[in-house]
C-alpha cells in the first residue's frame, strides 16, 4: 500500500486513509488476552513505521508530508514506534486513539513543514 501511494500522488491521500483506517481495527493488543489473534500487534507496529518512514523525509516525489492522517479511535500499544521528527503540514487527529504500554507525548505546532515531536509507546 505505501508502494502504491509513493508511485500514484494522485491517490496517495486513499493509500493513507487505507493504512489508518486498519489501526482503527479493533483489536486486543495483549497477547494473551481473549479475542487477540496471532500477529495483529506486528501489523500494527509495521503500518505505524510504514507511515512514520515518508513523514521523515518531507522532501518531494515521495514525501507523506501536507496529507490528513486520521488515528481517530486507534490503537497504538507497546513497542518501540516513534513520531519523533517526523514533519506534519496536514491534518492530524489522535481523537480518542488508545494508547498503552508506553509513555505518550507530544508536541504539536501548526503551519507547513511544522515539526511534531511525538514518541508513541515508545
Amino acid at each position: 500500500m505505501a508502494r502504491l501511494a509513493d508511485d500514484w500522488p494522485e491517490q496517495r491521500q486513499v493509500c493513507i486513509d487505507v493504512l489508518c483506517a486498519y489501526l482503527r481495527i479493533p483489536y486486543e493488543p495483549a497477547p494473551n488476552a481473549a479475542g487477540s489473534r496471532t500477529g495483529e500487534r506486528e501489523v500494527h507496529l509495521t503500518i505505524i513505521r510504514t507511515i512514520r518512514d515518508p513523514l521523515l523525509q518531507p522532501v518531494p516525489p515521495t514525501t507523506w508530508c501536507g496529507y490528513d492522517l486520521g488515528f481517530t479511535e486507534a490503537t497504538f500499544s507497546d513497542g518501540n514506534v516513534t513520531l519523533r521528527n517526523a514533519t506534519f503540514s496536514g491534518g492530524i487527529s489522535f481523537k480518542a486513539a488508545a494508547f498503552s504500554g508506553g509513555t505518550v507525548s507530544s508536541t504539536l505546532g501548526s503551519g507547513p513543514g511544522t515539526r511534531m515531536p511525538c514518541s508513541l509507546c515508545a
